[in-house]
């Protein structure tokens, strides 16, 4: 990461390395003076969200775009002057703008991952609708959405839904671009499967849990679906949470039991012979009138 930064065109960058207790050397590599890398280092690794959340680095930024990208990743040499260049023609209303990235080693499962995707705007409060697409990008920001971000970022257990709050609670755009702008890392310590998986599994959890309770009313149906099976799943692995699990699998068997019903009447319609409908039509409407 550090020397695809470093041999970047456009030269004007700041760069924040927090080193969540890495015992690899890294220290050793910020020794050198660079005004432009700020290092903040930790003994004990906790995972991304509390190294982030303790390091109060939103509140440090001085750029006016800001990018969030792991140790093991790889920025092309241009993809800074790349994104500068779509920035400068974009309205100042449009705080998220979405590349593309390739992972390391796994150029078919990418390319098969954003197979003919185009150029696409959003609302910011369309992130929950079954429209929006639900894929990993390279997202820059600028620096106002991380200014609303640090609001909702309370605690380390707010870092998955703060990103859903901020755009559930701010009127802006995001906009997608089909151009790729890096190569992701996939190694043995990446956020599913490192040092601190259960960690990520139980922040997963409770931002699943949050985001249901706070918005399921403004999710698109097929979101909403899949959300509670998620959280119906990883509850049942999580002691102490069948409870929640329960509930929420009997409100999944009610929307079923309502899409057979409703399956049965349009059945039970379409085989109905059109002067019978009609007639029973005629009874109902007459009934409504004389109540």
């Amino acid at each position: 990461m550090l020397d695809s930064v470093k041999t970047q065109d456009h030269k004007n960058w700041e760069l924040f390395v927090i080193d969540d207790g890495s015992d690899d050397g890294t220290h050793e590599l910020f020794q050198e003076q660079d005004h432009r890398i700020k290092y903040i280092q930790y003994q004990n690794n906790c995972g991304h969200p509390a190294a982030l959340f303790n390091s109060n680095v939103f509140n440090l930024i001085t750029g006016d775009l800001v990018i969030f990208i792991g140790s093991d990743d790889y920025f092309y040499d241009d993809a800074f002057s790349v994104i500068l260049e779509k920035f400068r023609t974009l309205d100042c209303n449009i705080w998220k703008v979405g590349f593309l990235w390739k992972g390391e080693g796994r150029e078919l499962q990418d390319n098969k991952h954003f197979q003919n995707y185009n150029e696409k705007l959003f609302i910011s409060n369309e992130v929950l609708l079954d429209s929006y697409i639900q894929r990993d990008f390279l997202f820059v920001y600028r620096k106002i959405y991380w200014e609303k971000f640090s609001q909702y970022f309370i605690s380390e257990n707010n870092w998955f839904e703060a990103f859903i709050d901020v755009s559930m609670n701010n009127l802006f755009y995001e906009k997608h671009y089909p151009i790729y702008l890096l190569t992701a890392g996939w190694g043995a310590d990446n956020i599913t499967k490192g040092l601190n998986a259960d960690k990520y599994f139980l922040w997963a959890f409770k931002y699943k849990l949050s985001i249901y309770e706070k918005y399921n009313k403004k999710m698109g149906k097929n979101y909403l679906h899949n959300l509670k099976i998620s959280i119906a799943r990883s509850s049942l692995l999580i002691s102490g949470n069948r409870k929640i699990s329960l509930n929420i699998i009997k409100s999944i068997l009610k929307e079923i039991v309502l899409y057979l019903i409703d399956s049965f009447f349009l059945m039970l319609m379409l085989l109905i012979p059109p002067r019978i409908v009609f007639w029973v039509k005629k009874i109902l409407f007459k009934l409504r009138k004389q109540r």
